[in-house]
């Protein structure tokens, strides 16, 4: 995950862990509902919270049941709502865009987003 997009999230007014899972569906595109807790090293109510918020804002949506652990168990997995650009377009209309400081992270932001693209 990366600590730096993490971070510009953060500096725009998310929360850490609001940042953290939002950086880990970018990244990944669909996390199962199982694995935040273990790749984030969250609790799961502190998990909940952060994912309640992030839909709310329209950001992140449940995506298709999965299958989990042996016992197949169907759990809930999460991905983007909208594309990231318009996450990052939401972010840039939020706040004062005349700062040259928020026009770099925005900038980076994107750089960040290209680059996992590669990866």
């Amino acid at each position: 995950m990366n600590k730096e997009m993490i971070d510009i999230f953060v500096y725009f007014g998310l929360t850490e862990k609001e940042s953290k899972v939002l950086a880990l569906i970018i990244e990944f595109k669909s996390v199962p509902a199982i694995n935040f807790e273990a790749s984030l090293q969250m609790r799961q109510p502190e998990v909940s919270v952060a994912i309640k918020s992030l839909q709310a804002k329209g950001w992140v949506r449940n995506g298709d049941k999965i299958k989990t652990g042996i016992m197949l168990r169907t759990g809930n997995s999460y991905e983007l709502a909208d594309s990231f650009e318009t996450i990052i377009h939401n972010i840039h209309s939020n706040i004062k865009v005349n700062h040259i400081e928020n026009i770099i992270k925005i900038k980076r932001l994107n750089t960040i987003r290209r680059g996992l693209l590669y990866v």
